[in-house]
């Protein structure tokens, strides 16, 4: 038969694509329907008894010693604990040590030596006993019970650490985790992971790290530190017996990964952690996290004529930090390049699975890398761009979210660097929810409200969603960057980068929105030896958004916002004091006041006068306003910059409103706090300073003291102005200039628009009046009378007469937090709960809390002496009896711009998201005479790198106007 050209073979394809069954069988198998049998049934057993969902699951590590297992304990705990389980490590080691009171000898792992023999097997036992009593959690740990409706319960995962070197050791294990009699109702998974080892290279690398850091080798010399490894290496040796038994789960790695051999794992482990394994990676290779650059501001929206977007491109800002991150980067990678080079092997970057790094090079011995070496002169730079031809400067893979600012941040101009644009990148989700304000949904979405607040990590934005599902869709992003060779660059969002950052920082993941990301930064993490990463933090971008101090010094340093290491935020630190070097003559201190209905006001008062100079006149008299549930201390970083070695002599008063910061609460039957009660409790600040009738003799404006205030000076009880009667002489020179911050530039505009002849200008920092609609006006006052009725009979038990001896209202459900970092972190995550992507930096989160709290009485903090309280009102927390309409608002407005008080309105790029009619409503009818858009968040004025351009705005803005 003659054979088949290529048309007949085609033909005779067709042909038996047009058989029986009408399809092809090698496309689509069989169409019959599957059905049980009692061989499918006997085939999937193991599969039905390990796919069941188990609270508790045990990971038993097997392998001589410097086979990486302690490494693949301290990863493994990592990524399980990022994941939302709870892990840890029970290292025998440890115990055996403990039972043998300190390091042991060669000899003592000897099969031979039964007393030494003992003494393993009792230490094995209590670490065993402790790992199950943990995954129990009969250790009092609570860990595993939800704290609130929307909880998630946290499986346990348990980590063997030891050689478990025999057949029989590892049968004991096994029976001990699974006894059906033991462990009654306690269903325990166990899942072996064997590592083999027999590379010699990685091997010395192991023997090398393991003699320098083990608790069993130090001060030892290391000549003599290697030789006892190797002898007791050779003990185990000679009783080793690898894994055999396929009834058993259990994974075989080779080489830290090279190659891996799985049986009987299905569920969790084969979706999860067994992608983890494969991906981890020994090799050191640079990993850098940003946040997309800065987009268009407002006068770049203008001049295009386009609104505020989710798909808005980047502005001048963010394309000057796009060039800035090429240059950081190519000088970044081509260093790790030549550092790699120089150590003898230059693996293909395109690959990524080895963990060593030593991939398609064929070589296996320290001979074969010094031969690499001795054939190399220079670095290979023959990296290919996306379009195939033209040639990049450096490797490094690169991943962004789909946002175009994201993807433009690293669309560098002639370099078509390839980009895996991932959704899974994209920031948090907040579903219907998504631009609302918190106090809408607290009188709207009541319920969900709640649960937010008892707990913020898994409460679920509504067609959304929670900080919990963002491990979900980035676990696939971790085992793509873990398993990388070469330098990665990931560019996102703050609230997908803090969890991302939790995981390279090994930080629980339910505190990952304390992290801070500051713009035009640069994290970057190298591998440690131990299995950990190291971090660093680079500023590439000097901008109005950072401070003008040179800080090309600090990048070599640590950053970490962990605030229990003495050598965390140095870099900040050093910002603030040399951003304040010019401020020597400020001085700033506490004062009081007590107002005519018993409430104490506090505030802070700086000033650039000293103490024993014969007081000059004042040009400058500042009064800050604060934001809802801030204080005073918002105004720490802001307030030394305003009052400058440039500044004239200068007054700034900062208030804690009451139930804020130090101030007293409203007495219980006290009236509501609505925006206009604020209003009035700053006037009465305004008449206890006196500013007009001090130092300024006559002139300036003429006040009277409302009612029985007791001023710092005691100064005189007068009578109240009577219907704006204009008892000025019309010169500005004492006036008041008044600034407010969020809730505190309502309050500001509110009172300018009543008493214009107090104020010289107005200064709204992420702010103005929030309007509601009209309509709801009903729905505001049921939902703040039942929310009144439920908590009054809570909070007052006694009625009026719960008041303590000083007129403090004491707080019997003031939740108690162990210390003072855990009360920041708490303040931390309240930002992520806010509309937009808003961030807080930890050095201002500290300064509202030091502020915020107290001591916890001893009723509630037992026998802790760090515990402590937030001591505001909790009902500050309660809707609003009533709240402005649009109508209202813009009648507000009218009245400041017809008053002619000048208006500086700055606002944050990522603060708080406004609507178009609020927008319209501040360039129409308020008309400020400066109206900027500045880099930093909704407390740009309290984070340390976005407030000297706040400052330098508000000085020359204040200069204008003089």
């Amino acid at each position: 038969m003659a054979p088949n050209t290529t048309g007949n073979m085609q033909e005779a394809l067709n042909t038996s694509q047009e058989g029986a069954g009408g399809g092809d069988y090698y496309a689509k198998g069989s169409a019959e329907a599957a059905t049980e049998s009692a061989l499918t049934l006997q085939k999937i057993q193991h599969r039905l008894r390990l796919t069941k969902k188990a609270d508790r699951l045990v990971i038993v590590l097997v392998g001589l010693p410097g086979r990486g297992k302690s490494f693949i304990a301290r990863k493994l705990s990592n990524f399980i604990t990022w994941r939302g389980s709870d892990c840890k490590v029970f290292n025998v080691g440890r115990y055996r040590r403990l039972a043998a009171d300190g390091a042991c000898d060669a000899d003592f792992f000897d099969s031979k030596n039964s007393a030494a023999a003992e003494l393993r097997q009792k230490a094995a036992r209590l670490a065993l006993e402790d790992m199950l009593q943990w995954l129990d959690n009969e250790d009092g740990s609570g860990a595993a019970t939800p704290t609130s409706p929307t909880s998630v319960r946290k499986d346990r995962v348990g980590i063997f650490d030891a050689t478990n070197s025999t057949k029989e050791r590892r049968d004991w294990v096994l029976k001990e985790c699974t006894c059906r009699i033991k462990r009654a109702g306690k269903p325990t998974g166990v899942v072996f992971v064997e590592s083999i080892c027999d590379d010699k290279d990685l091997l010395h690398a192991n023997y090398m790290t393991k003699v320098k850091n083990s608790p069993d080798y130090r001060d030892m010399d290391i000549d003599v530190a290697m030789a006892d490894l190797l002898s007791r290496t050779k003990k185990y040796e000679e009783a080793y017996e690898t894994i055999e038994d396929d009834e058993i789960s259990y994974i075989k790695i080779f080489n830290l990964s090279s190659k891996m051999l799985v049986n009987h794992i299905y569920g969790r482990m084969a979706k999860s952690i067994v992608p983890a394994l494969m991906s981890w990676n020994i090799g050191t290779r640079p990993v850098f996290v940003c946040r997309a650059g800065q987009t268009m501001n407002e006068a770049e929206r203008a001049t295009l004529n386009c609104a505020m977007s989710q798909s808005e491109n980047l502005g001048k800002q963010g394309r000057a930090f796009r060039d800035a991150l090429f240059s950081y980067m190519r000088v970044e990678c081509l260093e790790f390049i030549n550092r790699r080079h120089n150590a003898a092997f230059s693996p293909d970057l395109n690959t990524g699975t080895s963990i060593s790094g030593l991939v398609n090079r064929g070589f296996t011995s320290h001979t074969n890398l010094a031969a690499l070496d001795s054939q190399h002169t220079e670095v290979e730079v023959d990296y290919v761009g996306s379009d195939g031809v033209t040639p990049l400067p450096f490797p490094c893979h690169i991943v962004s979210s789909t946002m175009p600012r994201a993807r433009q941040t690293v669309d560098w101009e002639g370099m078509p660097y390839p980009v895996e644009m991932l959704s899974n990148l994209n920031p948090l989700d907040k579903g219907d929810f998504t631009g609302k304000e918190l106090e809408d949904l607290a009188v709207k979405h009541p319920e969900w409200y709640n649960q937010l607040v008892a707990d913020p990590f898994y409460t679920r934005f509504p067609g959304g969603e929670c900080y919990g599902d963002l491990t979900s869709r980035l676990e696939s992003v971790v085992v793509d960057i873990e398993q990388q060779v070469g330098p990665v660059l990931v560019v996102s969002h703050v609230s997908v980068l803090q969890v991302l950052v939790a995981y390279f920082r090994n930080q629980p993941i339910e505190t990952c929105t304390s992290i801070a990301l500051p713009l035009n930064t640069v994290l970057k993490f190298t591998p440690a030896k131990g299995g950990g990463w190291k971090e660093t933090q680079h500023l590439v971008l000097h901008s109005p958004s950072n401070s003008h101090t040179d800080l090309n010094s600090m990048d070599n340093g640590m950053y970490c916002h962990a605030p229990a290491q003495t050598s965390g935020h140095t870099f900040i630190t050093r910002v603030l004091s040399m951003s304040t070097a010019s401020s020597s003559r400020t001085s700033v201190t506490e004062r009081s006041y007590t107002c005519s209905d018993g409430v104490k006001l506090a505030a802070r008062h700086w000033t650039n006068i000293a103490a024993d100079d014969a007081r000059p006149t004042t040009t400058r008299r500042i009064l800050c306003l604060h934001g809802w549930l801030d204080n005073a201390a918002s105004f720490n970083r802001l307030a030394p910059l305003l009052l400058d070695s440039s500044s004239p002599p200068t007054e700034l008063v900062a208030l804690d409103f009451p139930g804020h910061g130090l101030s007293g609460h409203k007495s219980v039957d006290g009236p509501p706090q609505l925006l206009a009660e604020y209003a009035y409790y700053v006037a009465e600040l305004v008449e206890a300073l006196d500013w007009g009738n001090k130092g300024g003799g006559s002139v300036g404006v003429s006040r009277t003291v409302v009612g029985n205030i007791n001023s710092i000076n005691g100064s005189a009880k007068k009578a109240m102005p009577q219907d704006n009667a204009d008892t000025s002489d019309g010169s500005d020179t004492n006036k008041i200039i008044l600034c407010g911050h969020s809730m505190g530039s309502g309050v500001a505009t509110v009172l300018c628009a009543a008493f214009p002849e107090w104020f010289s200008s107005l200064i709204l920092l992420e702010g103005g009046l929030v309007a509601r609609n009209a309509r709801d006006a009903g729905k505001h006052v049921r939902a703040a009378c039942q929310r009144r009725l439920k908590s009054n009979r809570t909070l007052f038990p006694n009625g009026s007469s719960n008041e303590s001896a000083d007129g403090e209202v004491p707080l019997p459900r003031a939740k108690v937090y162990s210390n003072l970092e855990s009360a920041i972190e708490a303040r931390l995550s309240t930002t992520q709960r806010m509309p937009g992507d808003q961030f807080l930096s930890y050095e201002a989160a500290r300064d509202l809390v030091l502020r915020a709290t107290a001591p916890a009485p001893s009723s509630l903090a037992s026998e802790n002496s760090e515990a402590i309280v937030f001591r505001h009102d909790p009902r500050l927390q309660w809707p609003s009896l009533q709240y402005y309409t649009r109508e209202q608002v813009e009648a507000f407005f009218h009245d400041v711009h017809e008053s002619k008080i000048p208006v500086c309105f700055l606002y944050a790029a990522d603060g708080w998201p406004v609507d178009s009619w609020a927008e319209g409503a501040v360039r129409e009818i308020l008309r400020p005479g400066t109206l900027q858009r500045l880099s930093g968040s909704h407390h740009f004025h309290a984070d340390p790198d976005s407030v000297p351009a706040v400052a330098r705005e508000i000085n020359a803005w204040l200069d204008r106007m003089e």
